[in-house]
């Protein structure tokens, strides 16, 4: 029955299910050579490749699972499948951690950090744990340029700009969201706090420029919205109550016949 299940659902994506459940059928009955010669006739499924190295690894046989590992990096590879190379290059971390290898541990985070998008900021934090105080900032900033990681916003947030506030760097905290590219009131209301007081005169101009552009263009609530936000914001920098609450003399003047907006920028 399972074997006609097995054949049934050949380059399904729930084949592995039916293997699996014979595998289990014949480790409880103590045929564990003929399920170690269904597991290779089927290895080329990633699930069983890791039913397989998970034995290993339990086994202390890190050559072994590591192969495993490398194998099944390069049928993901020849499938084109980028998500499944790198869950198994998760694993291959597994395995080093599991070892207790600093330097591979390292190594593999690095390459993690720069070949996936996904969990970058949890490789960050796991190498500055194992990398000494003294060499950090210099591996840091080779770790970036090895990533070329550059500003890429999504929505109010931005995954380098968010490592240089955690490193204490302010200089280019302050030019991603002045940037021309970038602007925009959300990514300022992140990232202005960060950007050290020596900018703030030069923030507070900008916020400015752009809440009057946004006033200009938009007769929204969602606008109105954003511009209160961002006077919040404003407020939290050296001199920003003052400024703010000369921008809202500036928007009560102009936009006197605007009613919600006046309500969202009544405390300024």
């Amino acid at each position: 029955m399972l074997d006609k299940q097995i054949s049934q659902h050949a380059g399904q994506y729930d084949q592995h299910t039916y293997v699996e459940r014979k595998l289990d059928l014949l480790r409880k009955l103590h045929r564990d050579k003929e399920a170690d010669e269904v597991e290779q006739k089927f290895i080329y499924l990633e699930q069983i490749r890791r039913i397989v190295a998970d034995r290993m690894l339990d086994a202390k046989d890190y050559a072994g699972a590591i192969k495993q590992v490398r194998e099944g990096m390069q049928d993901a590879d020849n499938a084109k499948k980028p998500g499944i190379t790198a869950e198994w290059g998760k694993y291959l971390l597994h395995i080093y951690q599991t070892m207790g290898d600093k330097d591979k541990t390292i190594s593999q985070l690095r390459h993690l950090f720069i070949d996936n998008r996904n969990s970058r900021k949890e490789y960050y934090h796991a190498l500055k744990k194992l990398i000494s105080a003294t060499e950090w900032k210099e591996y840091f900033h080779g770790l970036i340029a090895d990533a070329k990681l550059t500003f890429s916003p999504m929505f109010t947030h931005d995954l380098l700009a968010d490592l240089y506030v955690e490193e204490g760097e302010t200089e280019p905290i302050f030019h991603f969201p002045v940037s021309p590219r970038f602007e925009s009131p959300e990514l300022m209301n992140t990232y202005s706090k960060y950007a050290g007081e020596e900018h703030t005169s030069e923030l507070l101009a900008k916020y400015k420029d752009m809440l009057r552009d946004e006033a200009k263009r938009h007769a929204t609530a969602k606008s109105y919205s954003i511009i209160a936000e961002s006077m919040r914001a404003m407020s939290k920098l050296k001199d920003g109550k003052d400024a703010a609450h000369h921008l809202a003399l500036e928007f009560r003047e102009l936009y006197r016949r605007r009613p919600l907006m006046m309500k969202e920028i009544k405390d300024f």
